[in-house]
């Protein structure tokens, strides 16, 4: 609530309920007890200090989601929540610029030319753009290349017989190759965007799996989940941007090691697990959903791919 001077009614306007000169919120129906019809100056020194707040909140948010590993969670976890941004809250924050920093760089190729000035310049988004298609692509479709050499051998000798799913794949792979890069871009990043959603909590309950004995709620893993994979965006942006200027191969090992050792001390630091205990759980946590990670990701692109 504001501490700029309210302006407050002796009857609430929603339900008729009596005021007493100390209540700011509705007894019965929890409306505020403001009136919104206030000067511009009155309203400007408002949205001026709820802007602030906002900031501040978000800023100290930042600052331990970034440095302190699993603090943040620690927090929460403790109900220390009022000088930080909710989970929730920040995952849509974090999540939306993430995935329009992913846009660019994986799909702004279309509509850059060559040599134009800019964060991405066109030919680094077409190289990023590529690598993306590989490293998704390469899960569920056909290589082409070695596609097109059988097809050419096939012209020489006698026909091959196809099942009646080979064929429906080759239809559906015909499809896909009439589109534009851009359209299979939005695509994969629309999936993935879902995807992630769902993954979260998947994250969180094979966390749980992982620490049975400390008899934390799933919602404590949930709040972790969240904060591992706020983290995880903000560095795999950070990755999208510096690829104009660094090898990204390189970049994206880095990323790996980085989110590693960040799920290393969260772990130690929510879990208080011993170095060698949290060391080996990493591991298996970090293996276990990354397996989790390909499977389904491979699964919704084949759907996407099968129903386009």
């Amino acid at each position: 609530m504001s501490h700029v001077a309210q302006r407050k009614f002796t009857h609430c306007p929603n339900c008729q309920y009596t005021f007493k000169e100390v209540d700011n919120y509705c007894a019965r129906c929890g409306q505020e007890n403001h009136d919104f019809r206030l000067p511009a100056g009155h309203l400007f020194l408002e949205l001026l200090e709820n802007t602030l707040h906002f900031d501040t909140k978000f800023f100290t948010t930042v600052k331990y989601l970034l440095l302190k590993p699993g603090k943040l969670t620690e927090e929460f976890i403790g109900n220390r929540r009022a000088s930080y941004v909710p989970p929730f809250r920040l995952y849509v924050f974090i999540s939306f610029f993430f995935f329009l920093i992913l846009s660019f760089a994986v799909g702004g190729s279309e509509s850059s030319a060559p040599g134009e000035p800019g964060v991405f310049s066109g030919q680094t988004l077409d190289a990023h753009g590529n690598r993306v298609r590989t490293m998704f692509f390469g899960l569920i479709v056909y290589d082409l290349e070695a596609k097109n050499d059988r097809a050419g051998g096939l012209t020489q000798g006698q026909p091959e017989k196809k099942g009646k799913f080979h064929q429906f794949m080759e239809r559906q792979e015909a499809k896909w190759l009439q589109k534009s890069d851009a359209e299979v871009d939005q695509k994969i990043l629309k999936t993935i965007s879902m995807l992630m959603f769902f993954l979260m909590p998947l994250f969180a309950l094979i966390l749980k799996g992982f620490h049975l004995r400390q008899k934390k709620f799933y919602i404590e893993h949930l709040i972790f989940s969240i904060h591992v994979h706020c983290f995880v965006f903000i560095l795999l942006s950070l990755v999208a941007l510096l690829g104009n200027w660094l090898q990204v191969e390189l970049l994206v090992k880095l990323a790996f090691a980085v989110m590693f050792v960040y799920l290393f001390v969260a772990l130690r630091r929510v879990f208080h697990e011993k170095v060698l205990t949290a060391f080996m759980k990493t591991l298996l946590v970090h293996a276990t959903y990354l397996m989790v990670l390909v499977f389904s990701l491979a699964l919704a692109l084949f759907v996407n791919y099968t129903l386009a």
